[in-house]
């Protein structure tokens, strides 16, 4: 992967990782960090995080990434893919998206659309790493047998 800016860039991505963890760890010890309240707000906080990591340190994933091979659409379509977009267009994300992204329907408009659209994809991706991490932490951790209302199974 390449990136095209230098370290200060960095320093910037790695304070506002910091950011994120403290202002999630302050959720949780608000609302707990058992349920729906903690994790949106820990995603979205991370959502908004990982924008500035695509503005602030321009990681190019290499474009073989961006290629469809011929098994996905496939596993796409039983993963349930179009009754998902069906559901995004429903609620409107969809015309959100085009709004955002600048996208008018003309071909001038294409390289806009297509670096948002890449830059979606690599957040997803960057999302999907960190998500995993915390759940694998949190199991490591046990996450169930801490705190004022453990179970009396639950042994350290």
């Amino acid at each position: 992967m390449r990136r095209e800016s230098g370290t200060d860039g960095w320093a910037g991505v790695f304070l506002g990782l910091a950011g994120v963890a403290g202002a999630a760890w302050l959720t949780g010890r608000a609302v707990g960090f058992r349920g729906l309240p903690f994790a949106l707000t820990a995603h979205v906080l991370l959502m908004r995080w990982a924008l500035y990591v695509l503005r602030a340190v321009s990681l190019r994933p290499p474009e073989r990434w961006y290629r469809v091979r011929p098994w996905e659409p496939g596993l796409y379509r039983r993963l349930g893919v179009l009754g998902y977009r069906r559901l995004r267009r429903r609620v409107g994300w969809e015309r959100f998206r085009r709004e955002a992204t600048g996208f008018d329907g003309r071909q001038a408009s294409l390289p806009a659309y297509e670096r948002a659209t890449r830059e979606a994809e690599f957040s997803h991706l960057l999302l999907a790493g960190l998500g995993t991490g915390l759940v694998a932490g949190a199991v490591a951790r046990r996450a169930g047998c801490w705190g004022p209302t453990s179970s009396s199974r639950c042994t350290r």
